[in-house]
C-alpha cells in the first residue's frame, strides 16, 4: 500500500475545469508519468508473485497493468 498510494495521487484528483494550455499539458504529463509508475510497479509485483509460484495473486497486478497500457496506448 505504500508503495502505490503517491502513485494514485494524481489519478485520483479532479481535473480542474478551466485551465491554461500549459495546466492541461503538465496534468496530461503527470498522469501518464504516474500511470507508467503504476506499470511498472504492477509488472513487478505480478512477476514476483508469478516467481514465487502464487499465480492466483499474480493475476490482479497483472489485469491492472494491462488496464493502465491500455489508457496510454489505446
Amino acid at each position: 500500500m505504500n508503495k502505490i498510494a503517491p502513485l494514485l495521487g494524481p489519478l485520483r484528483a479532479s481535473a480542474v475545469v478551466v485551465g491554461s494550455e500549459e495546466d492541461r499539458a503538465k496534468r496530461d504529463y503527470t498522469l501518464n508519468m504516474s500511470k507508467r509508475a503504476l506499470i511498472d510497479l504492477c509488472q513487478q509485483e505480478a512477476s514476483k508473485f508469478l516467481v514465487a509460484g502464487r499465480y492466483e495473486l499474480a493475476i490482479p497486478g497483472a489485469i491492472q497493468a494491462i488496464s493502465f497500457l491500455k489508457d496510454i496506448h489505446g
